[in-house]
């Protein structure tokens, strides 16, 4: 009788089958989206911010093995079951109850085999960590495998010069392959099409050139009636083209084997000009979209259409930096084409907009010089010198032609939240 009763505790307090590893990578990382703050550099943002590459590919991988049984457990009885009648790709075995309570679904989603809310909730998560790493709030480094190569990595570049690589993509990838498993189809979701702007918003903010090209590849895949799409691809083509990288690709010199997958000024040129032009076709009434056209039309010696795409640019807004970006754009065309009065014309009405900005005196140095007039060049760089030695009034808004310092990204990921219903502030800092 004693060993029966033994024998009957032991069966008893025997534990379940352990659950393989990209079930218990799932569990700890579908807990750490649901309890995770948005916008805040909590401890479970932390603790999934250190995860590789190759966890967060098992994650996503078994999210979606465990959300297709469910949806076959559904089509089977319609009901939640307790039965162990569900399999994943490993061959565990577990039951619907078990995979509803290990992805923190309601009743109604376990039964739909529904995770659209997880993945929404997940790919917030890996954006917050991307940009909070950004703001130096959380520490995103990639665990290194000794022997492993760092094919596909992104690199730190500031003023021409590499500072190393760059772990944060892999959260923005990681959120990307979340948001192309939402059902019916992510195409047809306006939440997951208002993210993609968000993340596109930030990423040229911060100028994470690398990160935003496949996601702007992805987004125009997606979405390609939108225009915003097209247009921020051809502003990360001009950065792309900026002398700030190319300076990078001819003089650094990567290891053997490797390179920096950056195209030519040239060619970058050119695709700026295909995805402005697909912005413009998509919405005509976009000034900014037709100012960046002239440029890339000028950079390209398409002088005349540059000129021509300019003037109307102008002629559609009065909005300060575009008047003034778009001033000395056409000042540099008109000069192309040997009409200095009309370059002269342009370069005064930029230097008018900011008087204490130094790029319309260097252009009408440069024009006074290359028509002779040594004492106005002169006195020009002249007046550099003399221009107040206070940020605020010496600023150039030349200076940011390449990022855009606005809070559109803030407020569009603010709203993200809260239809998700989920608020969230984000830490100091962390909103510019």
């Amino acid at each position: 009788m004693l060993l029966l009763l033994l024998f009957g505790w032991l069966s008893q307090a025997a534990p379940a089958a352990q659950q393989p590893p990209e079930l218990l990578l799932l569990s700890r990382w579908a807990r750490s989206v649901e309890r995770h703050e948005p916008g805040r550099a909590d401890v479970e943002a932390a603790t999934i911010a250190v995860w590789s590459r190759d966890d967060l590919r098992t994650t996503v991988e078994a999210l979606q093995s465990l959300r297709d049984a469910l949806q076959r457990a559904a089509r089977a009885d319609g009901a939640r079951s307790d039965r162990q009648d569900i399999r994943t790709r490993s061959g565990y075995r577990l039951s619907a109850l078990q995979a509803q309570t290990l992805l923190g679904l309601t009743d109604d989603e376990a039964l739909r085999g529904d995770v659209n809310r997880l993945l929404k909730r997940g790919a917030m998560l890996h954006a917050d960590i991307a940009m909070l790493a950004q703001d130096g709030l959380l520490r995103a480094a990639e665990p290194t495998v000794s022997g492993t190569p760092p094919g596909g990595r992104t690199v730190l570049v500031s003023d021409g010069r590499v500072y190393g690589p760059d772990d944060r993509d892999r959260h923005w990838l990681m959120a990307r392959w979340l948001l192309d498993k939402v059902t019916p189809d992510p195409a047809q979701d306006d939440w997951v099409r208002r993210w993609y702007r968000a993340a596109a918003a930030r990423m040229r903010r911060d100028s994470q050139l690398a990160s935003a090209g496949p996601l702007l590849d992805r987004a125009r895949q997606l979405f390609p009636k939108d225009a915003f799409f097209p247009f921020h691809a051809g502003c990360l083509n001009e950065a792309l083209a900026s002398p700030q990288i190319q300076t990078v690709i001819v003089s650094a010199a990567p290891p053997r084997g490797a390179g920096f997958g950056v195209l030519r000024a040239g060619t970058n040129w050119e695709q700026a000009v295909s995805a402005f032009n697909a912005a413009l076709a998509l919405q005509p009434d976009w000034p900014e979209a037709r100012l960046r056209l002239g440029r890339v039309l000028g950079l390209l010696g398409r002088h005349k259409e540059a000129a021509a795409t300019l003037r109307r640019a102008l002629d559609e807004t009065s909005d300060l930096p575009l008047v003034y970006w778009g001033s000395l754009f056409l000042g540099a065309e008109e000069q192309s084409l040997g009409r200095d009065g009309e370059a002269r014309a342009s370069f005064v009405r930029a230097r008018t907009l900011r008087p204490g900005a130094q790029a319309p005196h260097l252009a009408l140095s440069q024009l006074a010089r290359s028509a002779g007039d040594r004492a106005q060049a002169l006195a020009e760089l002249r007046a550099v010198l003399t221009l107040p030695s206070d940020e605020v009034s010496r600023y150039d808004p030349l200076w940011d032609y390449y990022v855009s310092h606005t809070s559109e990204a803030d407020i569009l990921f603010a709203e993200l939240c809260r239809q998700m219903g989920t608020g969230g502030t984000p830490d100091p800092g962390a909103v510019r």
